[in-house]
């Protein structure tokens, strides 16, 4: 009953396309003046949702204290990408302090406390980030200022460029392959890699050599002035650590659909040719750049296979003259050095197991020379392990590809598969699953299956087969 009642998530969301109801029901920022229980907020700058602890303290008048670490969709205690701290001693102060009333000081801590992250070489895999933590007793801070850089030719300006100055952007479909996963968490080089190869497909900004760290905290924005050739367009913002050995790390990213310009509740015509402003709102982050490195602000019509290509490839016009770079450049203040960092990670034994089969995984890009098609196809085998109490024996392994050519945005198609298997002496249980999405110029295309075994008699089997206009993409 609970198989056949499993709706394709999928299709709801994209017969979904614009910001309706059933998104803003679940969203806290629809009323934030309803929430009264005070917050403890925990995030991670290498997580899908690292804007969410900023918001809450810039819109919440309950009390508020918030925490954003290194880590991907992990607790911070249990993260792959480290350094770990202590979340359960922090959230156990938490709730003696507004449950049991125990004065242990912890509201006497910073509002906001946060990993800043230092230059580092480009590394997919999980590891401990070099760093170091700092508290801001209020957010907003006056240790952030914002600064401006203009965009020049192919440079990052203390002044704006001359009137009629522009830059082309029109990428290949197949850029953004070296982003990393949205929402990266299991560890198997999950994270972004060297992004030399994505700019080179890119139109990039670079600053000057700098003499001095530059620190980030915050949220950076990106104002453009531009025009579209089609009735359509997509912009990518990359912010990159540019180290001397011409390595380039991702620092964080955004993405606008130009229809969506105006917000994600509604559609905004775009009419060829014709000047418009736009602002890209980039991911929330905490970054220290080291002296002699560069900043690179990278623009692309794609980041694939992170968004799906809009149907028509659209080449964007940028007007240097009225496009700028907001950043959020924070100054270190004495009162850090008095500074107490969070405690060391600690968490439950686990339950005595056995392991079967190890976890495994990879991720291969490879092009074929004669289609032009390029392949991203990630393997993940979670292994297998016993618990040795109940002598349950749990297994899965999922799988996933992704398919573009540059020849056309419609080429693109994406494969998930998956199995989980259950069993114990006298019987086993096992699902799997498969979701194919492909394209054409109107209508997206999901073919799913779901099929359930006992043993190896295969009990249940459902099927979809559904196409969806694509209202705004």
């Amino acid at each position: 009953n609970r198989l056949e009642q499993t709706p394709m998530f999928a299709e709801k969301w994209l017969r979904h396309q614009l910001r309706d109801e059933t998104w803003s029901q679940g969203s806290v920022c629809e009323a934030y003046e309803k929430i009264k229980t005070p917050v403890l907020g925990i995030s991670g700058w290498n997580d899908c949702w690292p804007n969410t602890v900023i918001r809450l303290l810039e819109n919440i008048e309950a009390p508020c204290r918030v925490v954003s670490g290194p880590w991907g969709h992990a607790y911070p205690n249990l993260s792959n990408i480290g350094p770990t701290v202590g979340f359960l001693q922090l959230a156990l102060r938490w709730w003696d302090y507004w449950l049991k009333g125990i004065e242990n000081g912890v509201m006497d801590e910073p509002s906001f406390l946060a990993f800043i992250q230092d230059s580092h070489a480009p590394d997919p895999n999980p590891s401990d980030r070099p760093g170091r933590w700092v508290g801001e007793s209020n957010w907003p801070t006056t240790s952030v200022k914002k600064q401006i850089l203009w965009l020049g030719n192919n440079s990052l300006c203390s002044e704006p460029a001359k009137v009629g100055t522009t830059s082309l952007v029109k990428s290949p479909n197949s850029t953004g392959l070296c982003s990393g996963e949205y929402m990266p968490w299991s560890g198997t080089a999950e994270l972004p890699h060297d992004q030399r190869t994505d700019d080179s497909k890119s139109v990039c900004f670079d600053s000057d050599f700098l003499d001095k760290p530059l620190e980030l905290l915050g949220t950076s924005f990106l104002h453009l002035k531009i025009s579209s050739d089609k009735e359509c367009g997509l912009i990518c913002v990359r912010l990159c650590d540019l180290s001397p050995d011409g390595s380039s790390t991702l620092i964080s990213y955004g993405i606008l659909n130009l229809r969506l310009r105006n917000g994600r509740e509604c559609i905004a015509d775009v009419k060829a040719n014709d000047l418009i402003n736009v602002t890209v709102r980039l991911n929330d982050t905490g970054w220290r750049l080291k002296k002699g490195h560069r900043l690179r602000l990278a623009l692309s019509n794609q980041m694939w296979p992170m968004a799906w290509p809009i149907s028509e490839v659209a080449a964007i016009t940028v007007y240097m003259d009225s496009s700028r770079l907001e950043l959020p450049v924070r100054t270190p203040t004495d009162k850090e050095k008095c500074f107490t960092q969070l405690e060391l990670a600690e968490a439950a034994d686990a339950p005595p197991h056995t392991i079967l089969r190890d976890p495994s995984g990879s991720r291969i890009i490879t092009s074929d020379i004669k289609t032009g098609d390029i392949r991203y196809e990630i393997e993940t085998d979670g292994g297998e392990v016993k618990f040795e109490k109940s002598g349950l024996i749990y297994g899965s392994t999922n799988g996933q590809l992704y398919l573009i050519n540059d020849c056309s945005p419609c080429s693109a198609k994406a494969e998930y598969r998956a199995k989980f298997s259950f069993s114990r002496s006298k019987w086993e249980a096992s699902t799997e699953s498969e979701l194919i999405v492909t394209c054409d110029e109107e209508h997206f295309f999901l073919r799913g299956r779901i099929s359930a075994y006992e043993d190896d008699t295969e009990v249940f089997v459902k099927n979809w087969d559904i196409k969806i206009p694509r209202d705004v993409y």
